[in-house]
């Protein structure tokens, strides 16, 4: 039979295992009550290029980083790009709304309440937090990401993504330069910079994540088995001194 001390190294170990993918990345913000509507935001591990007028080259582009990202694929979110082309404008590619659903970061923190132009809107010229944690929930602090966007949300005329310069914005900062700080040449593509990348809107789930259910049964198993080895102990000495 196990004995208490390698009961203990296995538990461990699979606590390790179940909690190891969840490390560094929040799919669900704390504090948030079941049935509650949130979103996620994130800066791109990767960079690209803004030379394309397509705003699907870059959704595609934000997508496929999150896809990468089993906790963030479990969600079964659409991922959006906040940038702009000269045909459509970020607040529309991220499905524009007053509403005050939350933004938060894969640490878990406040960006924005919803995408308004108002208020702690999205859109509103600043951010309660900056975007500075990548898709991979590392963080970060200057990164240039390309949006081709003001900072009410709509398509910086003349510098949208596709054109030349294109407005960028920084990962670093919580006012408007978040989204419009400086114009850069794409110079065809050559130039690469970060995106933004957004959710579609997720609910809180009303039962405890996967990764909480396993903590609790194996922290009940292991309860039992300490019972249960407690309970042989006197038999066993009785054996032992006859």
């Amino acid at each position: 039979m196990f004995s208490l001390r390698v009961l203990f190294v296995l538990f461990m170990a699979l606590v390790g295992i179940a909690s190891r993918s969840e490390a560094s990345i929040i799919t669900v913000p704390p504090g948030l009550a079941p049935g509650s509507q949130y979103r996620l935001v994130f800066a791109t591990d990767g960079t690209y290029g803004g030379s394309s007028a397509n705003i699907s080259t870059y959704n595609l582009e934000v997508s496929t980083e999150a896809a990468g990202i089993p906790q963030l694929a479990a969600l079964g979110a659409t991922w959006t790009a906040i940038g702009s082309t000269e045909s459509v404008s970020a607040a529309t590619n991220i499905g524009f709304s007053a509403s005050t659903v939350g933004i938060y970061l894969l640490d878990g923190t406040l960006v924005a309440n919803g995408t308004g132009t108002s208020g702690t809107g999205l859109f509103s010229g600043s951010i309660l937090s900056p975007i500075i944690v990548t898709v991979t929930g590392s963080n970060l602090i200057n990164l240039v990401t390309w949006t081709g966007t003001n900072s009410d949300g709509t398509i910086f005329t003349g510098q949208a993504l596709g054109e030349s310069p294109v407005e960028a914005g920084g990962t670093g900062l919580r006012s408007a330069g978040w989204i419009a700080y400086n114009p850069y040449d794409p110079v065809g593509g050559a130039l690469k910079q970060g995106l933004y990348g957004i959710s579609s809107a997720l609910t809180v789930p009303g039962v405890p994540e996967p990764g909480t259910t396993i903590l609790v049964a194996l922290g009940s198993g292991l309860l039992l088995l300490v019972q249960r080895a407690r309970q042989m102990r006197p038999s066993h000495y009785s054996q032992k001194d006859r």
